[in-house]
Order: C-alpha cells, then structure tokens, then sequence
C-alpha cells in the first residue's frame, strides 16, 4: 500500500512539473545569422507569441560597426543586443527603439534576441516581423580595437554603468 501511494505521489509530481514547465516557460529558438556570398546585410522573417523569443546569432569582430533593424506588425515587438559571456545587454530595444548601430568592442558571437513585451506576451498575443542585420568593416580609427574600458558605479541604491559601446550612461 505504502510503495503504491508513494508510486502514485511521483507519478503525479512528474506531471505537475511537466505542465508547469511547458505553461510558462517559452524555450528559446536560435537561427544563426548567415550572409550570402559577398553580402554584409542578412534579412530574417518570423513570428513570435506569447512568451517565445528568438535568438539570432551573429560572429563578428572588435571594431565592426553592426547594423539592427527590426519592422513589425505589433508595436509590442522588440530586441536586445546581448554579447556572449556578459550578463548586461549592449542595447535594450524597449528603452532605445528597433534601431541599433554601433562598434562591437570584442570579437565574440552577439545574440539579437527578438521577443514581445511582457504585456502582449501575458495576452498570448503574436507579432509578424522582419529583422534585417548588417555588418561594417572594421573601422581603422577605432578606439575600441586597443582599448577596453567599462566602469560600474554603485550610488545610493542605484548602479550605473559607462561603457563605449552604448556611448550613454545607463541606470541598471
């Protein structure tokens, strides 16, 4: 009786967390950014819902300059730019808008991640987009080829962080 309770005690546990983790939790899709022969700009078209997102990776160098520009049927859809390796995004489109341009400070692989804002994802609703990445040439002059520089600072409960990247400051 025991062996049989505590049978039917995990059986029903699996299947809680079965349904718990495929209800709220969106698993992320990931496409590789890849350019035709001779080309620096990819365009990439989709669709996301609810809480999904998309996550389109891009291999680029220190000093590049990388282009973003996301079109939708939904002013709820939005992107951020996030390196691989750091836990802050370099660009946050629901703060800044569904345009980037800027230097990368380091050779690494960047994610454009593509998703709604939480709003429209609690109302399941579902966005159709074009996302249209480009790459630039190193640039020469660059500063940021040679030199790195970041600076947090922690102020009376708030923290900021200055990098070249964004050119701004920002609140976190």
């Amino acid at each position: 009786m025991f062996r049989v309770r505590k049978f039917i005690r995990a059986s029903l546990l699996a299947i809680g967390m079965a349904l718990f983790a495929s209800a709220g939790f969106a698993a992320p899709r990931v496409v590789d950014v890849r350019f035709a022969r001779g080309e620096s700009a990819a365009v990439s078209r989709g669709s996301i819902t609810g809480r999904d997102y998309v996550d389109y990776r891009v291999r680029a160098r220190a000093g590049q300059v990388l282009m973003i520009r996301l079109r939708a049927d939904r002013d709820a859809a939005s992107f951020n730019l996030l390196q691989a390796g750091r836990e802050q995004a370099l660009f946050l489109g629901s703060e800044a808008g569904r345009q980037y341009r800027g230097v990368l400070p380091a050779d690494s692989v960047y994610s454009v991640r593509v998703y709604l804002a939480r709003a429209a994802a609690r109302r399941n609703e579902k966005a159709s987009y074009s996302l249209e990445v480009s790459i630039g040439a190193p640039q020469a002059d660059s500063p940021l080829r040679s030199t790195r520089f970041e600076r947090r600072q922690d102020y009376r409960n708030a923290a900021f962080a200055v990098s070249p990247q964004a050119g701004v400051m920002r609140g976190f």
